[in-house]
């Protein structure tokens, strides 16, 4: 019975020594040993944007700027389709010029960094805490950066159909008139999310073909620039 229970006891403390788990208290948690992508926590989710689009290529100089309004519903797999209103601020030709939005978008899940979740390094074992003396300043600093990098992406196409409204004819010669006051753009692009609780804080890098002719200069006999490339910044709230 004697060699019994030293056999079971010698066992039990080969099985601790090699596992090395230490037991945390309930609102810990350790991370994995790996980064690996998180599923989202959210369905939907509205946000605000800014964006800019320089046009490129052959064409007369088009340049415009609008704010966005976003609304999004992603299904299993992050898979999930994306539109709102947008509403041009500047360089429209002659009349006010507002889109919807109509793509679909796969978003990543949230890459956690290895390590412990707690910004407080440390462990409990036998009841009491034990700090981690190698934490120090550089793995502060690393913890910082690694915060206000983007920890998620997503990319998307699809088309924006709009509508030219106001005044059709040119202002100025360096302006232009409006042919037609239906438009539509096919687009491709990608965002880049650094995610704040329920926040989503993103930058937008998105490609727009106009697929109609809308803008004519008459001074300079030539139609605009079909090709833009927007570069944009919002911020979004998932619920």
């Amino acid at each position: 019975m004697k060699r019994l229970l030293l056999t079971l006891c010698g066992a039990a403390a080969c099985w601790g020594a090699a596992a090395q788990d230490y037991p945390l208290p309930d609102d810990w948690r350790e991370a994995e040993s790996e980064s690996k992508s998180q599923p989202r926590f959210r369905a939907d989710e509205i946000g605000l944007r800014y964006e800019a689009q320089v046009g490129v290529g052959g064409g007369g100089r088009l340049d415009m700027q609008y704010l966005g309004l976003d609304y999004a519903h992603y299904f299993p797999r992050n898979i999930g389709f994306r539109t709102g209103l947008n509403w041009y601020v500047e360089g429209c030709g002659a009349g006010e010029f507002g889109s919807i939005p109509v793509q679909f978008s796969w978003r990543s899940g949230r890459l956690a960094p290895a390590g412990y979740a707690s910004s407080d390094r440390g462990y409990y074992y036998d009841g009491r805490y034990y700090r981690d003396e190698n934490y120090g300043v550089g793995s502060l600093f690393a913890d910082l950066l690694l915060s206000v990098l983007p920890t998620a992406f997503e990319v998307h196409a699809g088309v924006t159909p709009g509508m030219l409204l106001g005044g059709r004819t040119q202002d100025s010669d360096d302006s232009f008139s409006v042919d037609r006051r239906f438009a539509c753009t096919a687009d491709a692009g990608g965002r880049f999310i650094i995610p704040v609780w329920r926040f989503d804080v993103y930058c937008d890098i998105t490609y727009h073909y106009f697929l109609t002719r809308n803008f004519y200069n008459r001074a300079w006999n030539r139609r605009s620039r079909r090709s833009f490339v927007g570069i944009g910044a919002g911020v979004s709230f998932e619920f």
